[in-house]
């Protein structure tokens, strides 16, 4: 077998285990069950599962990713934390001039903003699951299968498909929006789409997942904060009304700033691809 089958092999393999727990989850437990809420954990953990097991299956001895690698790379570590408090911050900016609700930012509200950073980084382990999965492992597989530009948009797509039983049960938009769940479905892949270009792009840059990690964990983390900014009533009620619009909103930075590192990651394939002609 040559190493393109292989890999195709490989992504195949990777891509059924990965989505494994979570379709089993979703079509035999309620999402209101307790199996459900056990099985959507360890799904938050299928991809790095997925990766062990088809790296072991198949024999595969390609890069790992896991070295920590922070000498010299501190700059990427940080570059992660830092886009977790600029994304969440211009949420809570686009969601409150949307629907012109006044914001409190006070020193109580600064320091929850500190304390769920810090947060985001000691909870960086939750995160490794996807992104030993998606970036360590299917992103790379891909790239040696079509050019990186696709194979980024490809990644996106499967990641973002990974959350389609959670969407269909109402985890991340809600029930009840128009297009249900389709509508869901495209906007999680578009999410996944930009969203992995920077992740992936701190991940190629450092040789290892745990920046991604961090990142990923403390965008999770920090997007708390819109749920309480301004602390009242009226905001609540709104962002219990428009769950789907919210979310939506939500994604607009990711994908701003992801298709700016689309960008940066095609010129250097471009240039690289350039260099070796």
């Amino acid at each position: 077998m040559t190493d393109k089958k292989k890999d195709i092999l490989r992504v195949i393999i990777f891509i059924v285990l990965a989505n494994l727990p979570m379709f089993i989850g979703g079509i035999l437990f309620e999402s209101e069950s307790k199996a459900y809420s056990f099985i959507a954990y360890i799904a938050a953990y299928s991809p790095a599962i997925a990766h062990i097991i088809t790296r072991i299956i198949t024999k595969d001895k390609s890069p790992i990713y896991l070295r920590i690698n922070f000498k010299g790379n501190r700059k990427y570590y940080l570059m992660g934390i830092v886009y977790a408090i600029i994304i969440s911050v211009c949420e809570v900016l686009i969601f409150l001039s949307e629907y012109d609700i006044s914001l409190n930012f006070g020193k109580k509200e600064f320091a929850f903003l500190m304390f769920l950073t810090a947060a985001g980084i000691v909870g960086f382990y939750i995160y490794i699951g996807e992104e030993f999965g998606w970036r360590a492992y299917l992103t790379p597989k891909l790239e040696s299968l079509m050019p990186e530009p696709v194979a980024l948009i490809v990644s996106g797509i499967v990641w973002g498909m990974w959350h389609a039983v959670p969407i269909m049960n109402g985890l991340n938009f809600g029930k009840g929006y128009r297009g249900e769940p389709y509508t869901g479905f495209l906007v999680m892949c578009l999410s996944c789409i930009f969203y992995g270009c920077t992740l992936t792009y701190l991940t190629k840059k450092t040789k290892s997942i745990y920046p991604a990690s961090i990142c990923h964990s403390c965008v999770d983390t920090i997007r708390i904060l819109s749920v309480m900014a301004g602390n009242n009533p009226e905001f609540l009620e709104v962002y219990q009304k428009n769950n789907f619009k919210l979310c939506v909103l939500s994604m607009i930075p990711d994908m701003l700033i992801g298709a700016v590192f689309f960008v940066i990651l095609t010129y250097e394939y471009i240039s690289n691809r350039k260099k070796k002609a």
